[in-house]
């Protein structure tokens, strides 16, 4: 068993950077057509320790959650072109929260009436996957760690999460060919989703890509100091306002909550997006890291509690498509709008343009853009969501 923490990072390292390769080659590259590269950076690591070749406990696994997610957090919001997300029209930003609305009200009603069957923490858990639902896995990851949710609560998400978001974007692309049947019943609007059409183009930032990383290192440094010397005060003093919140805040949460927010407003100044392509690159394969770390930890005999994970997910599901058919009927919005929000909500910023371009090549823009907004407000919905599962019959 390794213990040596350089090989075990060298492992992990390795690992990641092979899954890298894997996708991009020709021969492997079909393995991940279907199967995200999140999901094999988590089980392998997991099928390694099962076989006794990596640790179950390590202190590399906590110092990396403590030191790693923050600055990747800090690349991926840094990254957001918030400009270009001002100008997406009305229909697309009230369908895109109102999905909000059904995954945040979905996971709260499936966590309140399964919570019999869930183990303690599953409140936590059940905010990591409104998170990545709302948003993508670097903000699961960041709800998973600043909630300290537990490795036997998180490792069926993983599962639900790579099944039902590719199984959901099936289902949509299914719906494609219904599309003037459900605009007629709805009496659907087309004005409103050309208007949607005309998105602004990326845009980038002159000056050296170094700096890019340097202002994320910087944040990911503040949201840590912030954490650790500021956390647990400002909890005492939220227990003495709210202390039903309060239980559920950790140090790593305040740690979270800056990262993101300090992130969010360097990245409406767009001067941190030079090499944006690079960025990304960057902060996924750090992301991919910690999830080989969250993996190594995990133990394959909690996938045991997977139908149950798996019944939320579908119940969160299930409301979020009555949500936003709601809307569609009361504000007229048509299918490939409908759609589109959906998958930027439980999919992500690849498969949201795949979707809206079955529906309407020119949406594929939009789907990007939603996609993007949803990473930005991801971490927020992520913890409140948790929040109400604490509140409402949530165990500790």
């Amino acid at each position: 068993m390794l213990k040596n923490p350089v090989v075990l990072a060298g492992v992990l390292a390795g690992t990641v950077a092979l899954l890298l390769r894997a996708r991009g080659s020709p021969r492997f590259g079909i393995f991940f057509r279907w199967v995200p590269l999140p999901f094999y950076a988590y089980f392998l690591p997991a099928l390694l320790t099962a076989f006794g070749l990596l640790p179950a406990r390590h202190a590399l696994y906590d110092t990396a959650g403590a030191v790693v997610l923050p600055p990747c957090l800090a690349l991926l919001i840094l990254n957001a072109d918030l400009a270009a997300l001002r100008k997406l029209g009305r229909p697309a930003v009230g369908a895109l929260g109102l999905g909000f609305a059904g995954v945040m009200a979905g996971m709260w009603l499936a966590h309140g009436l399964l919570s019999r069957w869930l183990p303690d923490g599953a409140w936590a858990a059940a905010g990591a996957l409104a998170a990545s639902w709302t948003g993508g896995s670097a903000n699961m990851i960041a709800v998973k760690e600043g909630l300290s949710a537990p490795e036997s609560a998180f490792a069926p998400i993983i599962v639900v999460d790579a099944f039902f978001a590719y199984a959901w974007m099936a289902f949509l692309i299914w719906a494609a060919g219904r599309q003037a049947r459900f605009d007629g019943w709805v009496a659907a609007r087309d004005a409103g989703v050309g208007a949607l059409e005309s998105a602004p183009a990326d845009r980038r930032a002159d000056g050296p890509w170094a700096g890019v990383p340097l202002a994320a290192g910087a944040v990911g440094v503040l949201g840590i100091w912030v954490g650790r010397r500021l956390g647990p005060s400002l909890t005492e003093g939220l227990a003495a306002v709210a202390p039903s919140v309060a239980a559920g805040f950790k140090t790593t949460t305040w740690t979270v909550l800056t990262v993101t927010t300090v992130g969010l407003g360097l990245a409406f100044s767009g001067r941190f997006r030079a090499r944006p392509e690079r960025t990304e690159f960057l902060g996924n394969a750090l992301l991919y890291f910690l999830l080989t770390t969250l993996g190594a930890q995990a133990s394959l005999g909690a996938l045991g509690r997977a139908p149950a994970y798996l019944a939320m997910g579908a119940g969160a599901l299930a409301v979020h498509a009555v949500f936003l058919m709601a809307g569609a009927r009361l504000f007229r919005w048509p299918l490939a709008l409908v759609a589109t929000a959906s998958q930027a909500c439980v999919g992500g910023v690849v498969s949201a343009p795949m979707v809206a371009a079955v529906y309407r090549p020119t949406l594929a823009a939009v789907g990007l853009l939603l996609a993007v907004a949803g990473n930005v407000v991801g971490t927020y919905l992520g913890l409140v969501t948790a929040q109400l599962c604490l509140f409402f019959g949530g165990r500790s």
